[in-house]
């Protein structure tokens, strides 16, 4: 009665089991419906590789996909893990439907829910194991060292592999890499790990040691798994679909108890050896067991001094010597090795829920750190091979190259307004009909867009030192226009004070600085830089009659830094640069007199002119104190300036000129000035704008070659960049298919190339351009502005740094944004051919 009580409990315990299997794959965790994929579709080769499937499958059990090769099974998994494209059809994993192909949809779905087991492992083989484990748990969004730590050796514990956490991949055998992708897929806690022959690479007894932590995972999880064995497939599956030419061929469920005991290839069964010698007495015990023939002749010789073991072996026989001690990874068993049909004994627990903490996980999924980005990019450039270094050092010289050609391009584009123009960059030229009167033109200095009428541009002066530096002047960089000193923006001062009286005048510091640049002689006098020259008084000349000329003195009291050739002083001190014997002339009637009998320093007093204005006409000879033209003294009573008198005289002089040559003014708003006679229908032109078009259009034609001198180094450099980031894609696409197939994000693999671009252009081309623009710029310096045809500044040098970046960026990046186009199966069937 005992007995068959508790046969009758095992029984009961074993249908309880059964049911309560059955209940579980009554849960739907994927829904197929209507699947339709083609390869070559609506050609004379078109395979119909998925035809009309559908499926629903559980939440759990170990679902094998059988059928011999070309049957679709494979097609079929890469389609419901969203490594392929369907042509039509839905999926349906757990509550997430999708009817069309999404890649970053997937991406998620695979992060997320999906752990992926590959026939080839997809291990990454120069990270350790752990590295490889955590790189799915960085893509859940799990950083927390601690966390990753207790995953991983929860895993790798419970497949015997705890001790390899630190071991590359690449040192692996193929059981036990195989051993590691099941620990990378787990680690994440799926609800579905998906198998794709996931024992094809290994030998027999792998195998079933791997199909045993499969059948043990199935508990807890769906597992779909691809197979062509059969024997596989009924001794370990809960459910077998087969396919044949793309269609589900049968359907079969059946309840399997099984539960794998995992073997590792480093355990050894004596049991399973022959033992050649078995010799022991009191001190010393010696048995020797070998898998090869019993008979054949062993020379060893142990020999013990100082307490170390020495083995003296016939080393020729034998590939490897490995000593077993208590750190040893090798266990020795005393028993024989387990067969296949005694597999099923004892179960593994691959319960995560027991152990992780979700708290740890975040919504920043980063398969790639920027940290482990560089240190990957680091390591890549230094362990490039001969060939590629090569190229490295052709970025070298042609950055430099380049520096060299970005230097003769900005010299064509980045004008200097002082090397070509000499009015105000406020200049607007009206063409004014025939008709305007002197008075028309004073009108429009009443609009509020239109500062004044530049009555000196057509002569316009030139500015010299002291006659002691007279040997120093430059009429070309000296001939600029005078601006009323209103127009000044202080802030624009960079050395000395505004414009507080007459005669006084702040300049340009481009016009000083070339001054100085063209002939050393000046540090001669004093003259070492521009601030020197407040120090100094510029002369400047008044014509009098028969146009001999009188030199007048002005004081330097400020300095202006501005890219507009002008220097500001009063209104009164601008116009009696421009004076000639026309004003005199003017008012010959008035002061009846004959002004040709007058001699030059005569004050001519008229008592019959009533307007206090016309008082006096001063006539000047040379070193005659200027001074008297605007301000009073004992002698003379009563102030004489005829400002807008001799305003009225230049116009009424030059007006047929002016209409001729059209008149300039200084306009405070070009666009409403331009504006306002274009509805009077006058032209306006922007005469700043249109110097500057003819003066870049000049240096183009001019720089014909320097253009095409750059063009073509900065093309070498892109090609250059885009076949060294080819190759080094072509050698990676292994790499980049293992990412994708576990679901890392585009963007992620996109920065990892990104920052290998920006490692490589820092470490090549920048040093290349850097050492070629300092010296372009000490020649410049040494030449002393002689060397024109190449313009180095700190805008020029950025703008050359960011085109070389923007270049090498754009070129290299197409490669693998081009491979990332396709499909994670695409990529990975790229890497197999």
């Amino acid at each position: 009665d005992v007995y068959k009580r508790q046969e009758q409990g095992l029984i009961n315990a074993y249908l309880t089991q059964a049911l309560l299997q059955l209940w579980d794959r009554s849960k739907t965790m994927i829904k197929l419906s209507n699947l339709e994929k083609y390869f070559n579709k609506n050609r004379s080769n078109e395979i119909h590789v998925i035809n009309d499937i559908n499926l629903e499958l559980p939440q759990k059990g170990l679902v094998i996909l059988l059928g011999p090769s070309g049957s679709g099974k494979t097609t079929l998994l890469n389609v419901l893990g969203g490594l392929d494209k369907l042509h039509s059809g839905l999926i349906q994993i757990d509550d997430i439907e999708m009817d069309r192909y999404s890649p970053n949809k997937w991406d998620g779905i695979r992060n997320e829910h999906i752990g992926y087991v590959f026939q080839n492992y997809n291990l990454i083989h120069d990270m350790t194991v752990r590295d490889n484990i955590s790189l799915t748990l960085n893509m859940v969004g799990i950083y927390d060292k601690e966390e990753i730590d207790t995953r991983v050796d929860y895993i790798l514990e419970q497949m015997g592999m705890e001790k390899y956490k630190r071991r590359k991949a690449s040192q692996l055998s193929g059981g036990q890499q195989q051993r590691v992708a099941i620990a990378r897929a787990l680690a994440k806690n799926p609800k579905i790990i998906i198998a794709d022959e996931p024992t094809g690479n290994l030998d027999s007894k792998n195998t079933y040691d791997i199909m045993n932590i499969i059948k043990s995972i199935s508990k807890e999880k769906l597992v779909v798994l691809v197979t062509h064995e059969r024997h596989l497939a009924t001794q370990f599956g809960d459910r077998i679909i087969e396919l044949k030419d793309g269609e589900i061929f049968s359907d079969d469920e059946h309840i399997s108890t099984g539960s794998g005991q995992v073997t590792l290839e480093t355990d050894i069964y004596l049991n399973d050896f022959n033992k050649v010698v078995n010799f022991s007495d009191k001190s010393k015990s010696y048995t020797i067991f070998t898998d090869e023939d019993a008979n054949e002749k062993i020379d060893v010789r142990l020999i013990v001094r100082n307490k170390t073991l020495y083995v003296d072996i016939d080393s020729d026989k034998y590939k490897r010597i490995n000593l077993i001690d208590s750190n040893s990874e090798i266990k020795i068993y005393d028993e024989t090795i387990k067969r296949d049909e005694e597999y099923f004994v004892e179960e593994k627990s691959f319960d995560l829920e027991q152990i992780i903490d979700e708290s740890h996980k975040t919504s920043k999924f980063n398969a790639i750190s920027v940290k482990d980005s560089i240190k990957l990019g680091f390591r890549r450039f230094r362990d490039e091979k001969r060939g590629v270094k090569f190229m490295n050092f052709m970025f070298i010289v042609l950055s430099g190259f380049i520096a060299l050609a970005i230097s003769m391009i900005f010299n064509v584009f980045n004008l200097d307004v002082h090397e070509y123009y000499n009015e105000p960059v406020q200049t607007i030229n009206v063409d004014i009909p025939e008709t305007y009167t002197y008075q028309d033109i004073l009108d429009l200095e009443d609009l509020n867009h239109i500062g004044f009428v530049n009555v000196t541009t057509n002569s316009a002066f030139s500015i010299t030192l002291p006659k002691v530096y007279q040997e120093n002047r430059y009429d070309s960089y000296a001939s600029y226009s005078g601006v009323p000193d209103e127009y000044l923006d202080e802030s624009d001062i960079v050395y000395g004070v505004g414009i507080t009286g007459h005669n006084q005048i702040v300049v340009n510091e481009e016009y000083l600085m070339k001054l100085m640049r063209n002939n050393s002689s000046y540090s001669t006098f004093g003259i070492t830089n521009v601030e020197d020259f407040l120090t100094l008084s510029i002369t400047y000349t008044v014509k009098g009659f028969d146009n001999v000329e009188f030199e007048i003195e002005a004081d330097i009291v400020g300095i202006t830094r501005e890219d507009n050739p002008v220097f500001y002083a009063t209104e009164e001190t601008i116009l009696s640069m421009s004076t000639n014997r026309a004003i005199y002339e003017m008012f010959e009637d008035e002061l009846d007199l004959d002004v040709s009998s007058i001699s030059f320093g005569e004050i001519i007093i008229a008592d019959s002119i009533t307007d206090p204005l016309l008082k006096y006409v001063f006539l000047f000879e040379e070193r005659h104190d200027a001074d008297l033209l605007f301000t009073a003294s004992e002698t003379i009573p009563d102030v004489l300036f005829l400002k807008d008198h001799i305003k009225q005289a230049i116009i009424e002089s030059r007006l047929t000129d002016m209409i001729f040559s059209g008149l300039d003014l200084y306009s405070t708003d070009k666009e409403k000035t331009i504006s306002y006679f274009s509805e009077l229908d006058i032209d306006a032109t922007d005469v700043y704008l249109e110097q500057t078009t003819l003066q870049r259009s000049f240096n183009i034609q001019q720089a014909i070659g320097s253009l095409t001198f750059a063009g073509i180094f900065l093309l070498a450099s892109a090609l250059s960049t885009f076949f060294i980031l080819r190759s080094s894609l072509l050698s990676r696409i292994y790499e980049v298919s293992v990412y994708r197939a576990l679901g890392a994000k585009k963007r992620d693999l996109k920065k990892l190339f990104l920052i290998e671009i920006l490692m490589i252009t820092t470490f090549t081309s920048m040093i290349g351009y850097m050492l070629v623009s300092y010296v372009i710029l000490k020649i410049m310096d040494a030449s002393a502005g002689i060397i024109e045809v190449v313009e180095i500044s700190p805008l020029s040098f950025a703008t050359g740094i960011l085109i070389i970046y923007v270049v090498n960026i754009i070129s290299g990046m197409i490669p693998i944004t081009s491979l990332l186009r396709q499909t994670p199966s695409q990529i990975m069937s790229r890497y197999d051919f």
